[in-house]
């Protein structure tokens, strides 16, 4: 019994070994900033699922290979440094929006007068061990939530409504 104890201890010290020099994570929350901002714009979960199991050295073609780094280089330095610290503003790219606060909870268009303004919802914890994350449902929060409404136009950030 005690041997088949140590046989385990020392697979689990093995299998962390193997990851620590990897450099592999299995959470988003491991991430560096700028990589789980990357990892909550990847349009699918298999994306997502893929880019955790990366090395970290090879993080980066892959976000050549998706598109999303010449997006980021793109951006201006205003925009850059919004989505980094997580505080879009009006003017922003929809691309800056989305690097600040992730993917939208909630999206609807309306068309009039030949115009189409896009909204998108965000839910902000804004108590709990998520506080000031951005999530999809605000039952991730584990506390309390706000909303926070952006609308676009033409790709660009017209308009954000803090609701709350």
């Amino acid at each position: 019994m005690l041997a088949l104890a140590s046989r385990r201890a020392l697979s689990a010290v093995g299998v962390a070994c193997v990851l620590l020099a990897t450099n592999c994570v299995h959470t988003p929350e491991r991430l560096p900033t700028l990589e789980r901002q990357f990892y909550e714009n990847l349009p699918t979960e298999r994306e997502q699922r893929e880019f955790l199991r990366l090395r970290k050295s090879q993080r980066h073609a892959y976000l050549v290979d998706k598109n999303l780094w010449q997006q980021w280089e793109a951006l201006s330095e205003v925009e850059r440094q919004g989505a980094l610290k997580r505080a879009p503003a009006v003017g922003f790219t929809e691309f800056a929006l989305r690097m600040a606060w992730g993917r939208p909870a909630d999206v609807h268009e309306q068309r009039a007068r030949g115009r189409t303004v896009r909204f998108e919802t965000y839910i902000r914890c804004t108590s709990g061990p998520r506080r000031d994350e951005f999530v999809r449902r605000s039952v991730d929060c584990d506390g309390t939530a706000s909303e926070v409404t952006a609308a676009l136009e033409n790709g660009r950030v017209i308009e954000l409504r803090y609701l709350d």
